[in-house]
């Protein structure tokens, strides 16, 4: 299985299983880790088309 698909089930479990007061709480946390990953993804791009 793919890491897509592992992260896809893991958020559908939290979602499925944690209360409404608790995915407030963390909320703000996953939306970091999610900018955080797409930064490090911009970053790679860009430094594959600086070697062009």
């Amino acid at each position: 299985m793919d890491k897509t698909k592992n992260e896809e089930e893991l958020r559908r479990y939290l979602n499925d299983n944690l209360s409404k007061e608790v995915k407030e709480e963390y909320k703000v946390e996953i939306i970091k880790k999610d900018i955080n990953v797409l930064e490090r993804q911009h970053e790679k791009y860009l430094e594959s088309n600086k070697a062009h």
